[in-house]
């Protein structure tokens, strides 16, 4: 049988994504710290980019875990604060890429 030399970008971007949904919480957390995520975001950065298929990426607590909500509910002065803002975001590397 012949060996593939290839894989599909779109799989192998499912894939990160999921390694990087990976909360503290699960019990794959011990393998896939912020360390080992901040691996993958460079690979598959650097995948999408020599594609030509980066589109961008967003915050998996900012987005899929009420982040964003979260935020909306603050006063004005906070929404405004990077800083304070960078709470509602989530761990630097907790990221989803499109």
């Amino acid at each position: 049988m012949k060996r593939r030399k290839t894989i599909e970008v779109s799989k192998l971007l499912k894939e990160a994504n999921r390694l990087l949904e990976i909360v503290e919480t699960d019990e794959n957390a011990k393998y896939v710290n912020q360390d080992v995520k901040h691996g993958i975001c460079n690979m598959i950065e650097y995948v999408l980019h020599e594609t030509d298929n980066y589109r961008g990426f967003s915050y998996n607590e900012w987005v899929k875990r009420g982040g964003y909500e979260a935020w909306q509910k603050q006063p004005n002065d906070e929404k405004n604060d990077y800083t304070k803002q960078m709470k509602y975001m989530g761990k630097e590397y907790d990221r989803f890429y499109y």
